[in-house]
């Protein structure tokens, strides 16, 4: 009896003592398994993560500063699993060129939707299909070298509209807004011949219902990273406004549907010999040859994405640099003297001008340098399995390239925090992606096809203002990040703008 009583005794003493063991033991034996099965799959050096989770706990609230952290620690190559989605993060220009020859492996995936189109449009299509456009989007008159023979009427009258606005609020100028506006026409008028602003469902007639709102809209989702992406099984909390999303896209998507369907009918009227006017003549002549195939949701969800990755780029990249050379008062008396000596001062810069501007085209550089505005860019879906680098890539992986880490590497630059432009004047780096070291616009095949004419526009909005107007901050330069899958300055840019040309100069009555 007294022997059962110990048995007892010990038996029941033993259960915190198990509880206690037993966790970690697990623990220890899952993080085991997972050690082995990552060497025997032999991924690329990655930091520990968590079950369920991944790596997403290392990101923060400045992801590409927590991946550019990581980096210095494991590796220019690093492999992350953020929820169910394996990703690949180059942080070099030697990792980023490794990527890039991984093209053939690679479709243009994005890894959050830009809206929530279904998922047969072109943006998921395979490489061979994806590429075959790009390459036909390059080749297209409109997106062939000199992209501004067909589109400078539109540019010019948008960016005198712009100077007029500013010299009428010269006082307390939001230069984001201004510039957003702005190049929102350009790209509207462009895109389908119209403005954006002016077009409204036939049901619905209030202000926010314009394509352009709903447009707007579907660029600020852009800018939230939704977890259900990340985690399907917990989409159905819809922490980010996936519903929200999808509410937006149906409108976007039934507005495009009558654009195309009236354009259709007008193409139906014209001659054959009449060229494309414009992006979505390019499109839907497109879709009329059988090897492509481009479907009216394909087309859609182009025309969105041309509106997403043309709007931001274009008015952040200016944004940015005035904001640097408002901080740096020798570098915009500089870039205002080589206006005054090129251009002077009773006529509006012209796009034959940028060629004899190398340091307002040097101020472009650096601040794609230093303020990409797609910091992680190229987040596209290794098709089928591969190598890379000795490494097994596995298939759905997500192949991204840091490109804000790339431009403050100190290995690659010198003094890479400084907003520096004369280190471009003797350089021939470009921003075209031959260069690996500045990867604005991605490199090769997955190159942004209307890189020439975004890069023209940037060049000629900058150097107007620059050359019609002497800037004065109001208020604090901020110059810290906002950042989310687009980079921005943290606090929107006020200043005071004093008028240097003639009035009717901007006006265009330079008679008066």
């Amino acid at each position: 009896m007294q022997c059962e009583t110990i048995a007892v005794a010990g038996y029941t003493s033993m259960r915190p003592c198990l509880l206690t063991i037993v966790p970690p033991v697990l623990l220890g034996m899952f993080v085991a398994t997972i050690l082995i099965r990552k060497a025997r799959m032999n991924l690329p050096p990655s930091p520990p993560g968590l079950p369920i989770i991944g790596h997403h706990h290392l990101l923060g609230t400045r992801p590409v500063r927590s991946l550019s952290d990581l980096s210095r620690r494991y590796g220019s190559l690093m492999f992350l699993r953020l929820g169910n989605v394996p990703v690949l993060v180059a942080s070099s220009p030697a990792a980023a060129r490794l990527i890039s020859k991984m093209r053939s492996h690679i479709s243009c995936s994005p890894t959050i939707p830009v809206v929530y189109f279904e998922r047969e449009e072109l943006l998921s299509a395979p490489p061979g299909l994806y590429f075959k456009f790009h390459h036909r989007l390059r080749t297209a008159e409109l997106f062939s070298a000199k992209p501004f023979h067909f589109f400078q009427p539109i540019i010019n009258d948008e960016i005198r509209s712009l100077l007029q606005v500013v010299a009428d609020n010269a006082a307390c100028v939001h230069i984001r807004k201004e510039l957003y506006d702005a190049t929102f026409s350009i790209i509207s008028r462009i895109a389908i011949s119209r403005r954006a602003k002016d077009l409204r469902s036939p049901s619905q007639s209030d202000h926010s219902s314009s394509l352009q709102n709903l447009l707007i809209d579907s660029i600020d989702l852009l800018r939230v990273q939704n977890i259900g992406d990340y985690k399907p099984c917990l989409a159905w909390m819809d922490l980010q406004g996936a519903r929200r999303a999808k509410a937006i896209s149906t409108k976007i998507k039934s507005m495009w549907q009558q654009i195309i369907d009236d354009r259709r009918r007008t193409r139906l009227t014209r001659g054959s010999e009449i060229k494309d006017s414009d992006f979505l003549d390019v499109l839907l002549t497109a879709s009329a040859q059988d090897d492509l195939q481009l479907s009216d949701l394909a087309i859609k969800a182009v025309l969105t994405n041309m509106f997403d990755a043309g709007i931001d780029s274009s008015t952040l990249t200016v944004e940015w640099a005035i904001a640097e050379l408002l901080a740096h008062p020798r570098i915009l008396q500089k870039a205002q003297q080589e206006l005054e000596e090129v251009v002077g001062a009773i006529r509006l810069v012209e796009e034959s001008d940028i060629v004899r501007l190398p340091y307002l085209r040097a101020i472009i550089k650096e601040t794609m340098r230093l303020h990409p505005i797609a910091p992680l860019f190229m987040p596209h879906t290794v098709s089928e399995s591969c190598r890379i680098c000795g490494y097994n890539i596995p298939r759905s992986t997500v192949a991204c390239i840091n490109v804000w880490a790339m431009g403050r590497d100190s290995k690659v630059w010198k003094d890479p925090l400084r907003f520096y432009p004369e280190r471009f004047l003797d350089s021939n780096m470009e921003v075209r992606g031959q260069d690996f070291e500045l990867l604005p616009f991605g490199s090769a095949r997955q190159a942004c096809p209307g890189l020439a004419f975004g890069l023209n526009n940037v060049h000629l909005m900058l150097s107007i203002l620059l050359n019609a107007f002497e800037w004065r901050i109001l208020g604090e330069i901020d110059l810290s990040e906002k950042v989310g899958t687009l980079m921005s300055l943290k606090s929107h840019l006020v200043a005071k703008a004093t008028l240097k040309i003639p009035r009717c100069v901007i006006d265009g009555n330079q008679s008066a």
